[in-house]
């Protein structure tokens, strides 16, 4: 990320503290949120398709299509959200295993499946609509947390913030690699880059994770 809070996918900017999971303060990420957006604006109004206004039109349909929804079975987005972290927190918690993961994988499938298509918006008041909100948020809930549960079910070792009881080392032999995942959340292409060791290499190939310092 640099100055103009710019990531490695481009198009996508993003405050750096929230980007790093650290919050300096309040008054740093304000600002760190105004660059980002000011920077979001600059290189929209940069690229012919943004100029077109193309993807609005999508965003707008969308939006459109969920006010006016009439499902036969209405579920609530809030509802939907309950339950993307109810599994979440039951099936992707610290300690993991194969089978917690694939639990969770297939029940954000049946999420999205079963209950996707049933949102209903009660109101169709577009101020303060949270309902509306939450429905907009659902779907990328939704990719982030198969994308997440998919590379957990990849990477067979343990590391950090990471750990599974099927793979409890630290495997630098075979594992010093990160994870890239594009296309479809739900059956992702999958690449596996090594990771850049320029300044630190670990000495064993692989390392207690009790004890492992990195």
């Amino acid at each position: 990320m640099d100055r103009s809070m710019a990531t490695r996918v481009e198009g996508l900017f993003v405050a750096g503290s929230i980007a790093a999971d650290f919050m300096s303060g309040i008054i740093s990420v304000c600002w760190e949120g105004e660059v980002a957006a000011m920077s979001a604006v600059r290189y929209a109004a940069s690229h012919e398709l943004m100029r077109f206004n193309e993807p609005a039109k999508r965003f707008e349909k969308r939006f459109n299509d969920l006010i006016d929804a009439t499902p036969p079975k209405p579920i609530l987005p809030s509802f939907i959200k309950h339950e993307i972290r109810e599994l979440m927190g039951r099936e992707m918690p610290y300690i993991k295993n194969a089978d917690k993961i694939q639990r969770a994988i297939d029940g954000l499938r049946h999420i999205r499946e079963r209950l996707l298509p049933h949102i209903h918006i009660p109101s169709k008041n577009l101020m303060a609509n949270y309902d509306l909100v939450d429905a907009l948020d659902i779907p990328d809930m939704l990719d982030v947390a198969e994308l997440i549960s998919i590379a957990a079910l990849n990477r067979k070792e343990s590391r950090g913030p990471f750990y599974r009881t099927d793979f409890p080392v630290a495997d630098n032999k075979n594992w010093l690699k990160n994870i890239y995942l594009s296309g479809n959340a739900s059956d992702p292409n999958i690449r596996f880059v090594d990771a850049n060791l320029k300044y630190f290499r670990p000495a064993d190939e692989t390392a207690d994770f009790l004890n492992s310092e990195y």
